[in-house]
């Protein structure tokens, strides 16, 4: 099973729950379509930040209806 836990911080005027919906939504159509069925998303309880191991940043910025990474 794939756990994809997801940080965000939601634009001014959402929740992080609306946020997260919607990012969950987008996220599972975009597995789905890479023949990926089982991937189970969280609500991390922490906002994104630099990982302390890779040193890597790694986060997606919402514009409308494109997602750019």
């Amino acid at each position: 099973n794939n756990i994809i836990k997801i940080r965000l911080v939601p634009n001014e005027g959402y929740s992080r729950d609306e946020a997260f919906s919607d990012i969950q939504k987008k996220l599972e159509d975009f597995l789905l379509k890479s023949g990926i069925k089982d991937a189970k998303f969280i609500l991390s309880s922490k906002e994104p930040s630099i990982d302390k191991k890779t040193n890597k940043f790694r986060q997606f910025y919402q514009t409308s209806d494109e997602c750019i990474q």
